[in-house]
């Protein structure tokens, strides 16, 4: 049986969407592209023939500005003056599908020799009114559909603005080599920005056939073009919704327009809530019957980031609330129906009796509450507030972490759950669905630190063990002894020595995991946890390892302790073991460069309750000035920001400024400025930060505290970020294993956790094989004449370089221990560039080359630790 061809997949297509009602109609360039246009415009509106007076000024209104600015003008009507002085607006695209003209063509020719000399031939096209609206590519199948996605972004460079520019009215393309299916908007740059379609149940749609069905019939078309997009008002960007967040909106919406019961949506952290929150806002607003829309969060530093980001979608579509005057204020004035604030906020309007009198008119409307990360402060008095004040109100949640009865606190014997709150979950996306999708990344789980006791067999035996027993802090791969406790350097100041241990690490996780467990089980006392050598053993280490965890500082982590006190014993160590550090490579000719470690915690007096590290939950830290101090605590703290005004030439404090302290950290870790964050509670959950992809544990974590926490390392954000890194000196992989049961499934482990070290390793090793097998040597690349052959190298050396990434990050790599040692990597990696430039340079000038548009990851070609000259 033949592979199916691209030109017959092409004809298959079209003969679908024949059947799906488009008109297929043959238009081979500009011209025939323009005098369409008209016809269509004209049938839509229905109009009689445009004078060629009038049809100037509908063209010249199209052919205006960027591709945001005619995205816009495309949603518009425009006023078109007749010749006998009247005016009519006409549209140019319906959210009523029986208004529009749906038609099909293919092989448009466009014709941008002036630019590059050359000319651009596009697969499908469909036309909307005659605008060309939707574009898809087609590889055969057995192709590479990034190379697809790939031809798109050329076709953007190069040929859609060519002529009258026609083809920058793109909204979305569809590449596709049969098998597998994506979709974009027109401006996205990076291919994992281009999204599967899958049903509500989040299954897939690959097949373009299928994809065809669902995706391209005209009211899910429509609804795509009208309804789920978001013109990004900031950065003058297109951005299309994915398929689970727009099932969330389907399924508010439904909700709102035919129940008066609440509910909630289930997605994982990370998965893009507030653009589906936004949207479900934006389409909420707008029904009459709806008096407002309150985007509800639970704290301060999420007001001002949730109020941000919804002004990206809309710019001045959100007033950041900062005071409770200015949230009644909105509240009292009829056309501000969407609103963003705190339930801190909230709580004090409808409770404080002179701002009453400027909302009772809300009391009996139908006003729409969402609930961002529904999971935490909803189960205190406040949340019963609100829906005794709001008699009409419809509550929305949204959380990436459900409380279940499992996880749940109980209130006078009744277990407070997210159903109990909300009635039901309206859709769920789950961690499992989100690392399948590539919208979130898998953890590297990497446990450091190990108790064992001699002799010991329970509990009562713990004082008499700990004389006697050994610390495994750092549990490394390296072989060596583990100094006890008792065997640390007594001496003030004198240095330990980064302990070389006994042990496997695979995955991050002892590969002997059970025995593991056995040995820390029944041990896990504050007062070990806190002895003073543990700590110092564990900030060495991690000032010894941070580069390798994170590319040579590329990317930023952070670190969750136990408690204040804790937190600041680290904070003084690190200070001291990088001086430390800093003197000795000094002396010995070498050159270290400080972490820049910041820090921040609330200082109240019962802190001590309120961080309680038993639960493994993590608990709220106000950064309002609390009535009760703990002045130590609050002199610490001061020295911090001291260091840190310093640092960066802030003028910040502990009382007043300390909010403006919160956000300028917050900042400053986006912006790659600090190294290490240390924090007990704040950050670790709501805080989203691309280039973090470490966390360092050193605190109990369980259910939704541990999802929340590790997953502030799983953004996706280049090729050399492949994972989230998880460092913990706790024994945490039960609890692990309980959260991801608990939030996707019992098998959730093998999707969700990455490969053991040695799994890595051994696919790079065959990845090595593949490529010697092509090219035994660095110098038989140039032996490589045939586009084919170059082709079979590329994509070869591309995997390795790959696996190399992964297991860059692993403490035990040594890769001069590999089939393919740094010398011999280097070079073939100078192979690759040279390829690389040479491919590039060529089809610029000459004609489409089947290695034009290769996905060659240069951002792993790249990497800091490879030198390739």
């Amino acid at each position: 049986m033949t592979v199916q061809s691209e030109y017959q997949l092409e004809n298959k297509l079209i003969s679908q969407l024949k059947q799906l009602g488009y008109a297929a109609v043959t238009i081979k360039d500009e011209r025939q592209l323009l005098s369409n246009l008209k016809t269509q415009i004209e049938r839509a509106n229905g109009l009689a023939p445009l004078s060629e007076t009038e049809w100037k000024q509908v063209i010249s209104f199209l052919n205006t500005g960027t591709v945001f600015e005619r995205a816009k003008n495309l949603r518009d009507q425009f006023p078109v003056k007749f010749d006998d002085g009247s005016s009519k607006h006409i549209f140019f695209l319906s959210d009523d599908p029986s208004k529009n003209v749906y038609q099909v063509t293919n092989q448009i020719t466009i014709d941008h020799r002036d630019y590059n000399g050359r000319t651009s031939r596009f697969d499908v096209t469909l036309l909307v009114n005659g605008l060309p609206l939707v574009q898809i590519e087609l590889k055969k199948r057995g192709m590479e559909i990034a190379e697809a996605f790939n031809q798109t972004q050329r076709y953007i460079r190069e040929a859609y603005w060519a002529g009258q520019g026609l083809f920058g009215f793109i909204q979305l393309f569809v590449i596709s080599n049969g098998a597998n299916t994506r979709y974009y908007s027109n401006g996205t740059t990076g291919i994992e920005f281009a999204f599967p379609w899958a049903d509500v149940a989040n299954k897939h749609i690959n097949e373009i056939v299928d994809f065809a069905e669902v995706f391209l019939n005209h009211q899910h078309l429509t609804d795509m073009l009208t309804q789920y997009m978001v013109m990004l008002e900031t950065t003058k960007s297109l951005m299309v919704l994915r398929p689970y967040q727009i099932y969330a909106v389907q399924k508010i919406v439904e909700h709102v327009q035919n129940s008066d019961q609440n509910g909630y949506i289930w997605h994982t952290t990370g998965s893009g809530k507030t653009l589906t929150s936004f949207k479900a806002s934006q389409i909420i607003m707008n029904m009459p019957d709806v008096e407002k829309v309150l985007f509800v969060v639970d704290r301060n530093d999420l007001d001002t980031q949730t109020s941000r980001e919804f002004n990206a979608f809309k710019a001045e579509s959100v007033d950041s609330t900062d005071s409770t005057h200015t949230l009644v204020k909105q509240l009292d004035q009829r056309h501000d129906k969407l609103i963003v604030t705190t339930i801190q906020k909230l709580n004090r309007a409808i409770s404080t009796d002179r701002y009453l009198e400027h909302i009772n008119y809300l009391k009996d409307k139908k006003v729409v509450f969402i609930f961002d990360e529904c999971h935490r402060s909803q189960f205190g008095d406040t949340h019963q507030n609100i829906k005794k004040f709001f008699s009409n109100a419809q509550m929305f949640g949204f959380t990436g972490t459900p409380i279940f009865e499992e996880n749940s606190q109980s209130k006078a014997g009744l277990k407070l759950t997210t159903d109990y709150l909300f009635n039901q979950c309206l859709h769920q996306y789950v961690i499992v669905d989100a690392i399948r999708d590539r919208n979130v990344l898998q953890f590297q789980i990497d446990y450091r630190g190990k108790y064992t006791a001699k002799g010991m067999a329970s509990n009562d035996q713990f004082d008499e063990a700990r004389s006697g027993g050994v610390f495994d802090p750092l549990n490394s791969p390296y072989q060596g002894n583990l100094p006890t406790l008792n065997s640390l350097p007594a001496k003030e100041g004198e240095a330990l020595p980064l302990p070389l241990l006994k042990g496997k690490v695979g995955m991050g996780l002892i590969e002997n995991h059970e025995q593991f467990d056995e040995d820390v089980e029944g041990i896990d006392t504050q007062e070990l946890y806190d002895n003073p050598q543990r700590l110092e053993m564990i900030a060495r280490y991690i000032v010894e390892t941070h580069d390798t965890k994170t590319k040579n500082r590329e990317f930023t982590a952070m670190f969750c302790v136990s408690s204040v006190d804790t937190l600041t014993q680290y904070y003084d160590l690190f200070e001291k073991v990088q001086a430390e550090k800093q003197q000795q490579d000094e002396a010995e000719g070498r050159l270290f460069k400080p972490l820049t470690i910041a820090t921040i915690f609330s200082y109240g007096a019962n802190e001590a309750v309120e961080n309680n590290d038993q639960n493994g939950l993590i608990q709220e830290e106000s950064t309002d000035t609390p009535n009760q101090i703990n002045q130590s605590s609050r002199d610490k703290l001061d020295r911090y920001i001291a260091n840190y005004n310093a640092q960066f030439g802030t003028n910040y404090n502990s009382g007043d400024g300390f909010y403006a302290y919160y956000r300028d950290i917050a900042d400053r870790v986006k912006k790659k400025q600090i190294d290490i964050l240390l924090v007990v509670n704040m950050f670790l959950t709501g805080f989203d930060s691309k280039p973090l992809n470490t966390l360092y544990v050193d605190k109990n974590l369980k259910y939704h505290g541990l999802i929340q926490a590790f997953s502030r390392t799983n953004r996706v954000y280049n090729d050399k970020k492949p994972f989230g890194n998880i460092i913990s000196f706790r024994n945490l992989k039960r609890a692990t294993d309980q959260a991801l049961a608990l939030f996707s499934n019992k098998e959730a482990r093998k999707t969700v956790l990455v490969p053991s070290f040695d799994e890595i390793k051994q696919d790079y090793e065959q990845a090595v094989e593949k490529l010697l097998s092509i090219t035994p040597d660095y110098q038989t690349v140039d032996d490589l004449v045939t586009e084919d052959q170059q082709l079979e190298f590329i994509k070869a050396f591309r995997e390795v370089m790959r696996y190399n990434a992964q297991l860059q990050t692993f403490i035990e790599y040594d890769q001069d221990d590999t089939k393919l040692d740094k010398q011999h990597f280097a070079n073939f990696a100078s192979k690759y560039a040279d390829l690389c430039r040479a491919i590039r340079k060529t089809t610029k000038k000459e004609k489409v080359s089947v290695l034009d548009d290769v996905d060659f990851q240069l951002d792993l070609l790249h990497s800091d630790r490879i030198n390739v000259g």
